[in-house]
Order: C-alpha cells, then structure tokens, then sequence
C-alpha cells in the first residue's frame, strides 16, 4: 500500500544485510549511505530507449497540434503524486500571447476526476488524452512535444525513467524541486516546489508561461538535456555501472562479507 512504498519499513535492515545495494543516482546513494554508513551503495545508470522513426515523430506532431501550437506533454501512469490537477490550474491561467496544447499520454487514475477538471476551467478543448499506446508511440508523441510536466510528489526517493527519456530527446521538462533529483542540470529543467499549493502554482505559471513564450530558451534547455544525458544516462554507461554493483558484490563474497546480519 502507499505507507509501506513511500516509508521504506524495514530499509535498514534490508541494506545491512546485503553485500551490495544499487540505487538510481548519486544523491539517492548519498541519502542511503547516510541511513546505513557501513554499507556499499552504488549508483547505477537509469537509461531507456528513445529510438523512433522521424516519420513517425512527424505525424504525431500533426496530430497533436497546428504548427503555431506549443504542444505540452505530461507521461505515464498519472496518480495524484504527479501533481496534474495542479498543472491543469496554471495554465487556465496562463495568458501566454500564443495558443498551447497538452498531450497527456498513459493511464490516469479515473478517481482524480482531471478531464472534468479541465473542463470545468475552460481548458478542455486544449488537451488530447491518449491511453494505451505501445512503446514506439510513446516515444514517438514525447519526441514531438515542445516541453513536458513531470511532477512526482510524494516520490519515494525514485527516478523517472520518463524523465531520463525526455532529457535525452532534448524535451525542456518542469519537474518537482526534490533533493535527490537535483543532479540534472539547472540549464535543462524547470524546478517546481512541491508545496504548498499556492507556491507550486506560482511556479507552475511562470515556469510554463517562460517557456511557451519563449522558444530561444526552450532550444537552450534542449541542449543542456541532452548533452548531460549522453555523458550519465547511455546504454555504454549503463552497462558501467551495473558492472560496477556486480564486481562490489562479488568483491564483497570474495573478502568473506556476508552482511551484518549474516544472512
């Protein structure tokens, strides 16, 4: 249930007791070994595939907006910790000089009531909302988009696959302002507090409204993006780091570690 995920019971002991333990990021590893100081905690390399045909890229692109459109997506299973309801607020309220769009792509919990949210702020005509696209779609519709939302908050010290996926695709992305996810660069991505509401809207607006308006800065944050996740986020870095876990754990049998609990 949503207590034991978002409170690690238990995550002590499950880290003592073993010769190695693997994290995504640096900063989730550093709060670890903070919990645990005797224990090996290695970071690994949080890659996903972003390969897509241009063609295809294109006629999602088409589909989700005029060429004048500043298309906005928002990706995967959206809960309440993805903060959309909030999102759907600023930009009711944004009066940008130019028309925006959002593509909301995956699942959406039924409970949170979103699309009659949107409609209830004059804004449901501005979103298209696709559920059940397979892989090459989904990658597909977040190459064609111009930025992204991808708040999560409660996080439960998590990575976002998506968000690797859009800094590779050089997708300017608003994300919430947590400890552990402030490794990437500020260049590439807006950060959003995650409360309380009315500082989360105020970001939500300016940061939203900057870059619809502004395109020349939503080619710098591309760059940024990119250019970080080729050198942290690459299949070759990938493989790096899940060696990197395996050799700590091996070397640790190889010494006689059997962890502290001796399991």
């Amino acid at each position: 249930g949503p207590a034991i995920y978002f409170t690690f019971p238990m995550c002590e002991d499950l880290v003592a007791a073993s010769l190695a333990t693997a994290m995504h990021g640096e900063l989730a590893c550093a709060w670890l070994r903070g919990l645990v100081p005797s224990a090996c905690v290695v970071p690994l390399a949080h890659w996903r595939s972003v390969e897509v045909a241009d063609d295809l890229r294109t006629a999602w692109r088409d589909r989700l907006g005029d060429p004048d459109d500043v298309v906005i997506g928002c990706f995967g299973n959206i809960g309440p910790e993805r903060r959309l309801d909030r999102a759907l607020y600023a930009l009711a309220d944004i009066d940008a000089g130019r028309p925006w769009r959002l593509a909301v792509v995956g699942s959406v919990d039924e409970s949170l009531g979103l699309a009659a949210l949107a409609a209830e702020l004059g804004i449901g005509d501005r979103i298209r909302w696709y559920e059940g696209l397979g892989d090459v779609d989904f990658v597909a519709v977040m190459g064609a988009v111009d930025l992204a939302i991808n708040l999560r908050y409660p996080l439960a010290r998590a990575s976002s696959g998506v968000l690797h996926q859009l800094l590779q695709l050089g997708i300017p992305t608003l994300i919430s302002d947590v400890v552990h996810w402030r490794e990437y660069p500020e260049e590439a991505v807006a950060r959003i507090p995650p409360g309380p509401d009315e500082a989360e809207d105020k970001s939500l607006r300016a940061s939203l409204a900057r870059w619809i308006v502004n395109p020349e800065e939503r080619v710098v944050a591309s760059r940024a993006g990119r250019e970080w996740a080729a050198c942290h986020i690459s299949p070759q870095r990938m493989r790096e780091t899940y060696v990197q876990a395996v050799e700590e754990a091996l070397g640790a049998v190889a010494n006689g570690c059997k962890g502290s609990s001796g399991l």
